[in-house]
């Protein structure tokens, strides 16, 4: 679905090299002092109890999205309204994470530190081939979009604007993930940095929101193009391929 694209962005939430699903085993398995150890692994739960909040409240704006979605009369203002609902969400998501990276960083020790960052460094490289697997999957997605826009608009000259549209939509989503790639979160300077400030961390977070606000922007101008050059017969086949993208 479309939603879960648009939530999920960047085919899984932005990582840092010490943040990732392994990261309490291996916390358990590099840090030596038992004190410590809780302390970091009470801290990391308490994200994570918060980063499931999160997940439940974005199951919960799905229907509203799609509605939205959906609907052929749904302003800039309506999806800038929702988007900016999302990116609060986010927002306050990621300072937790930095308020925890900045905890953790203060509590290991330097070669615990290295331990880590070499196990992370190891989850990030393998969610680096998924994601390359996911923009297949993504293509693939669009082709079926581009098969039910020739099925349904007769007239060549709407056509032909149609599949433009979609076009442009699937090369700035590809774009985007290829810039968050380059990123290149686990050779990092900064994230590698057991020492490494509040400011350089919010930088690198900072170009990720910012990526993602790149993303709500192609997607708000694609639906309001299209709905310029698909008529009102022809809308609901259409919308229902993009809302099954991805």
């Amino acid at each position: 679905m479309i939603i879960a694209l648009l939530l999920s962005l960047f085919f899984g939430s932005p990582e840092s090299v010490l943040m990732n699903p392994k990261f309490k085993k291996h916390v358990r398995k590099h840090v030596e002092d038992k004190t410590r150890k809780h302390e970091i692994l009470d801290l990391t739960k308490a994200f994570e109890k918060e980063a499931k909040s999160q997940q439940k409240k974005e199951k919960k704006k799905v229907k509203e999205m799609n509605d939205l979605n959906t609907s052929r009369t749904t302003t800039v203002e309506e999806f800038e309204d929702f988007f900016d609902m999302l990116m609060n969400d986010k927002m306050e998501l990621a300072r937790s994470r930095l308020v925890l990276r900045l905890a953790i960083q203060d509590q290991i020790e330097k070669l615990e530190w290295e331990l880590l960052l070499a196990d992370s460094k190891e989850i990030w490289g393998k969610n680096s081939k998924k994601r390359k697997k996911y923009i297949n999957k993504l293509n693939k997605s669009f082709e079926k979009v581009e098969t039910r826009i020739r099925d349904n608009v007769s007239d060549e000259g709407r056509l032909q604007k149609a599949l433009e549209i979609v076009e442009t939509f699937r090369s700035e989503l590809i774009r985007i993930q290829k810039v968050y790639d380059a990123l290149n979160i686990s050779e990092n300077p900064v994230y590698q940095n057991k020492d490494a400030s509040e400011e350089e961390l919010q930088t690198i977070q900072n170009d990720i929101i910012d990526l993602r606000s790149e993303v709500y922007s192609s997607y708000i101008q694609t639906h309001m193009e299209l709905v310029k050059v698909v008529s009102e017969d022809e809308w609901p086949a259409i919308i229902k391929s993009i809302n099954n993208i991805f």
